[in-house]
């Protein structure tokens, strides 16, 4: 059976779970939602409980950092922690890649005097020039050098 709405009390709870970082397959079922495709269509038919369930969700970022650092406390087996540690990583960084993100910047200012470089083209050219036009005029000599 799928609920067609929610309690006050109903809505905290939700809004609780979101905020303690409990994904949304899991309030749909704890809701009583038989799937969560029935618990999308309800929330995507409900913007106002939509908005505060993923507003509680944002919200729920520095608890989710709290708990990283709970975990780093007290769990005895160093591989779980890991694990458990860095499935909260990613979900903090997917939620908030500004501030949990992988982001590395790089600002690189510098300045290239390249005048010398035109100058010594604007030289080539001018002698290749110099060159190649008496040739133009002397059309014979060309067909000798070829």
């Amino acid at each position: 059976m799928n609920p067609t709405a929610l309690t006050e009390e109903q809505r905290e709870i939700a809004y609780a779970h979101a905020l303690e970082g409990v994904s949304i397959t899991r309030i749909g079922q704890l809701l009583g939602f038989s799937s969560v495709y029935t618990f999308y269509k309800f929330y995507s038919s409900n913007p106002e409980f939509k908005t505060g369930l993923f507003a509680a969700r944002d919200e729920g970022l520095p608890l989710m950092e709290d708990k990283m650092l709970a975990i780093k406390d007290t769990c005895q087996d160093p591989k779980l922690a890991r694990v458990e540690m860095e499935c909260l990583a990613r979900v903090m960084g997917y939620r908030n890649p500004a501030r949990y993100g992988n982001n590395v910047r790089v600002d690189v200012h510098q300045t290239l005097d390249i005048s010398g470089s035109l100058a010594r083209i604007d030289a080539q050219i001018a002698t290749t020039y110099r060159d190649v036009v008496p040739l133009l005029e002397k059309p014979n000599e060309i067909k000798d050098l070829l």
